[in-house]
C-alpha cells in the first residue's frame, strides 16, 4: 500500500515520531531508538524488512564468552535467511544493533537450533576452561542435576566461585594465626 509523502508528515516528521508509529502503534519488537536507523525504520515499515511483533518475541539468555560474539551470531544467522530478513544488511546499521536484541531477533525465528549451538559454545568453552586450569567443583549428585539444568547466568564481577573449586584451601581465621605463631614461638624457647 502507498500513502503520500505528505499523509506520512502530517503524523511523523523526525525519526522519534517513526519510530514511535512502528515501535508503540505497531508493535513491532524494535532497539533503543538510538540504536536502529532511520533505514532500517524505512525498510520495516515499507515491509522490505520482515518485522517481529513484540509478544511473539522469545528471549535467550547468552553468556559474553570470546566464542559467542556478534559476529558469531551473525555467521550463524546466516544460514537462516528468515532470520536475516528481520536484521539490517549494512554492517554499519547490524553495529549499532545491541548483542541481546540480535540473539532474541534470531532466537524468535530460527528457534531450537540456535539455542542447541548456543549450548554447544558454552559447553566447549567450560571444557577449555576446566582442562587449561584443571579447575572442577564436586558437587552432591542432586545438586549436580539441578546446577546442570539451571539457565541462571552470572552478571556479577564476584570471585566467590574460585572457592567452590575442589583444590580450594580454606583461609585460615586470626585466631589460628595466632595459635601458629605462639607454638612457634614455643618450640623456638624450647630449643
Amino acid at each position: 500500500m502507498r500513502i503520500t509523502v505528505d499523509e506520512w508528515a502530517a503524523k511523523a516528521k523526525d525519526k522519534t515520531e517513526c519510530y514511535l508509529i512502528v515501535a508503540h502503534e505497531h508493535g513491532a519488537y524494535l532497539p533503543h531508538i538510538d540504536c536502529i536507523t532511520m533505514w532500517h525504520l524505512r525498510d520495516i515499515a515499507g515491509g522490505r524488512k520482515k518485522c517481529i511483533k513484540e509478544h511473539e518475541i522469545k528471549h535467550l539468555n547468552v553468556p559474553q564468552f570470546a566464542d559467542l560474539k556478534i559476529d558469531e551470531f551473525l555467521k550463524f544467522a546466516s544460514d537462516y535467511p528468515f532470520a536475516t530478513m528481520c536484521l539490517p544488511d549494512r554492517k554499519q546499521e547490524l553495529d549499532k544493533l545491541p548483542r541481546q536484541y540480535l540473539i532474541n531477533v534470531i532466537y524468535t525465528k530460527v528457534g531450537e537450533p540456535f539455542r542447541k549451538w548456543v549450548d554447544e559454545k558454552v559447553g566447549l568453552r567450560h571444557e577449555k576452561v576446566k582442562e587449561k586450569e584443571e579447575m572442577y567443583v564436586e558437587l552432591d549428585p542432586e545438586i549436580a542435576k539441578v546446577f546442570r539444568a539451571s539457565k541462571a547466568v552470572s552478571t556479577s564481577n564476584g570471585r566467590s566461585y574460585h572457592m567452590m573449586k575442589a583444590t580450594a584451601t580454606r583461609r585460615r581465621t586470626k585466631e589460628e594465626i595466632k595459635r601458629e605463631k605462639e607454638l612457634e614461638e614455643a618450640e623456638k624457647l624450647e630449643t
